[in-house]
C-alpha cells in the first residue's frame, strides 16, 4: 500500500478536523522547525500515524536542543536527555502543522512544521549541567566586602559571610569557584577596593590574573533599625547586597542584582551575618539565573567574537582569507573588519556557535592557502598567526 496525503490542516482525525494546540512551555522565545516522524503499521494505521506524530514531535524538540548544546554532548548524555527532556516533547512544541503524510511498506511516515518553546527546553537543560557544557565549564571568582553601622569596607583575607553563602548557591549549580582567599591575600588591597567599587576593567584584569573567566564583584551593608519590640532585647537588622557579574576577557557587566534580608538578633554583628547570609544566597539565585540566560541567548542567537591574526602578508590575503573563513568555519555568519596594521588584523566575527569550537576550526582547516595556530584564548576573543 502506497498512500501520499498532502495537507495543510493543522492535525487530521477520522472524520473530524480540529486544532491541536500542545501545552506552551512560556511566553518566552520560540523557534521553527520542520521535522519527520515514523510509525511501524502493526496494529492499524490510526495507532501507527499517532507514533509517527510523536516521533516528529521528539525530533522537533531534538533540533531545537541542538541550538544549545553540540552534538558530541547529545550524544554522550542521549539516555538523560531522553529521560529529563524528550520524554516531555508535547510539552514544549506549542503547535504543529502537518505538511505531509504517506502509508508505505508497514511504515507511516509524517513531516511536521513545528513551534517550539526554547524557555522550558533551557530551563530543563541547565537543571541537568548540559548548558554549562556548552560554555565549557567558565570559572568564576567571587569577591565581596561586607560593612555593619556604616563602618568601613572591609576586605577580609578570610572568606566573608557573603562570600561563603553566594560560593555555595554557585557550587550546587555546576560553576566551578576559584579560591578567593588566595587572591585576596595576593593581589593588592587597593586595587581590590578600586574594583569592589567599580572599576570593572579592573575586576577584569584580576579576574584573567588568577585564572577566572567570570568575577562576581559584591557589598554588602547592615545596620540596626532598632528594637522589635520596646521592651525586647532583639533588634531588627537589615542586610542589603548588591553585586555585578563581568566577563573577565572584556569587562562587560553580564548580570546586576541586589537582595535584603531583615533578621532579629541580640548582637547586632550576629544578626548581620544571618541577614548576609540570607540576602547572599537570594541574590546569587538570582544571578545565576541570569547568567544562565545570558549564555542561553549567546548559544541561540549571534555572538561576537574578536579575532586578532598577526603574519597576513598583504590586504589581498586578508580578503581571501575571510572569504574561507566564512565558507569554511561553520557558524560563522559575518565579519566586520575593525583594523589592518603591519600585517596583524582585528576582526569581529558575528558567530552561532561558541568561541573554542571556532578556534579549533581555525587550526585544522585550511583557510585559503594558509593554516593558522591558535596562540592565546579566552571566552569571547581569539589570539592567532598565520603559520610560516
Amino acid at each position: 500500500m502506497n498512500k501520499l496525503i498532502k495537507t495543510n490542516l493543522l492535525c487530521l482525525v477520522p472524520g473530524l478536523f480540529f486544532l491541536v494546540m500542545c501545552a506552551a512551555v512560556s511566553s518566552g522565545e520560540e523557534l521553527e522547525v520542520t521535522s519527520e516522524g515514523v510509525g511501524a503499521v502493526t496494529v492499524s494505521a490510526a495507532s501507527a500515524r499517532d507514533m509517527a506524530i510523536e516521533d516528529a514531535l521528539r525530533r522537533a524538540v531534538e533540533q531545537v536542543v541542538g541550538t544549545f548544546i553540540d552534538s558530541e554532548s547529545m550524544v554522550e548524555n542521549m539516555v538523560l536527555l531522553s529521560d529529563t527532556v524528550y520524554s516531555k516533547s508535547r510539552g514544549y512544541v506549542k503547535n504543529y502543522k502537518i505538511i505531509q503524510e504517506l502509508e508505505e511498506n508497514s511504515l507511516y511516515r509524517i513531516k511536521i512544521h513545528a513551534t517550539v518553546g526554547t524557555d522550558g527546553i533551557r530551563g530543563d537543560l541547565e537543571a541537568i549541567g548540559l548548558l554549562m557544557q556548552r560554555k565549557h565549564k567558565p570559572r568564576v571568582m567571587i569577591i565581596a566586602v561586607e560593612t555593619i553601622e556604616e563602618k568601613d569596607l572591609q576586605v577580609l583575607e578570610n572568606l566573608s559571610v557573603t562570600e561563603n553563602s553566594m560560593i555555595r548557591m554557585f557550587q550546587q549549580k555546576g560553576f566551578k569557584v576559584i579560591d578567593a582567599d588566595t587572591v585576596k591575600k595576593v593581589a593588592k588591597r587597593d586595587q581590590l577596593l578600586s574594583a569592589l567599587q567599580g572599576d570593572n576593567m579592573l575586576a577584569a584584569k584580576i579576574g584573567l590574573q588568577y585564572g577566572a573567566e567570570v568575577v562576581v564583584i559584591g557589598k554588602a551593608t547592615a545596620s540596626s533599625s532598632g528594637y522589635v519590640q520596646n521592651d525586647s532585647k532583639l533588634q531588627s537588622i537589615n542586610a542589603n547586597v548588591t553585586a555585578r557579574v563581568i566577563r573577565a576577557d572584556n569587562a562587560e557587566i553580564i548580570a546586576a542584582d541586589d537582595r535584603m534580608s531583615t533578621k532579629a538578633h541580640i548582637s547586632v554583628v550576629k544578626g548581620a551575618h544571618k541577614a548576609f547570609k540570607s540576602a547572599g544566597e537570594k541574590l546569587a539565585d538570582t544571578l545565576i539565573d541570569q547568567i544562565l540566560s545570558k549564555w542561553s541567548d549567546e548559544t541561540t542567537n549571534l555572538g561576537s567574537v574578536v579575532l586578532v591574526i598577526s603574519g597576513i602578508g598583504s590586504f589581498s590575503d586578508l580578503i581571501e582569507f575571510k572569504k574561507a573563513l566564512t565558507r569554511n568555519v561553520r557558524g560563522v555568519k559575518s565579519i566586520h573588519q575593525r583594523s589592518f596594521t603591519g600585517g596583524v588584523a582585528k576582526l569581529e566575527i558575528d558567530l552561532r556557535g561558541d568561541t573554542q569550537t571556532l578556534a579549533e576550526m581555525l587550526v585544522t582547516q585550511k583557510m585559503g592557502t594558509v593554516m593558522i595556530d591558535v596562540t592565546d584564548m579566552t571566552q569571547n576573543k581569539i589570539q592567532a598567526r598565520v603559520k610560516e
